[in-house]
């Protein structure tokens, strides 16, 4: 098994393995809820096309949120993210050893580089081994006697067939609606006032696997147990 990988046994006494859920904000696309983490509250920002952002502003977005959290205040820190990994994590261990930076965080895309594709026919895998740096960064942060946070921003929504298309749509998984429009089939409305980002009346996919626009590997967006629920460890 896996965690045998950093030499971590599991406890024998349930409530010290300090595993719990935890729900992602609405809506459960990357830049609005990965956001939140690193900002240690919801954005106010514009909710921004999951494509669009990752091409053009994940690499300055998220290291500005992270320089803005109240919380991180007085203490040193650093941001690594997928760009930073591509020397298989060695800066990333090499920060970790240094017990100057007091808080280390750092993004893993390992699912989201696979559910992006149009490949439907792909088959997710992700074993832990196999994610660039995770591994030694675990040892490293083990071995620095350090608290270690797992968790992740969101979820997503499997494809299961073209029959759960709803109709066009910009994002796949919400969608704003007009004075007297209907939510569409598998959507439901909710009151986003204080969630951040956009205003007025707005749909979220509830049913697992409908989705608006081309399909995917996997849907961001909705409002649904698989895409809101995230472990936390």
């Amino acid at each position: 098994v896996e965690h045998n990988l950093v030499g971590l046994r599991w406890a024998t006494d349930a409530q010290r393995a300090l595993v719990t859920p935890a729900l992602a904000p609405l809506p459960t696309i990357t830049s609005h809820a990965r956001g939140a983490i690193f900002l240690g509250e919801i954005p106010r920002d514009p909710w921004i096309a999951e494509t669009r952002w990752r091409d053009e502003t994940e690499t300055t977005t998220d290291p500005a949120r992270f320089r803005q959290n109240a919380a991180l205040k007085g203490r040193t820190h650093k941001l690594f993210l997928k760009g930073d990994l591509t020397d298989h994590g060695q800066a990333l261990v090499a920060t970790l050893q240094d017990s100057a930076v007091e808080v280390v965080a750092v993004v893993f895309n390992a699912i989201d580089d696979q559910i992006g594709s149009s490949n439907t026919g792909a088959k997710l895998q992700v074993h832990a081994n196999a994610i660039a740096g995770f591994i030694p960064s675990i040892r490293a942060a083990l071995a620095g006697q350090r608290r270690i946070i797992v968790t992740a921003d969101h979820g997503h929504s499997p494809f299961w067939g073209k029959s759960l298309r709803v109709g066009e749509g910009a994002s796949a998984r919400y969608r704003e609606l007009g004075a007297s429009e209907q939510a569409p089939a598998g959507f439901i409305e909710i009151d986003v006032d204080r969630l951040g980002g956009k205003r007025g009346r707005m749909a979220f996919a509830w049913k697992m696997g409908a989705y608006q626009g081309g399909p995917q590997v996997g849907f961001h967006g909705g409002c649904s147990l698989e895409e809101m629920v995230v472990p936390l460890a």
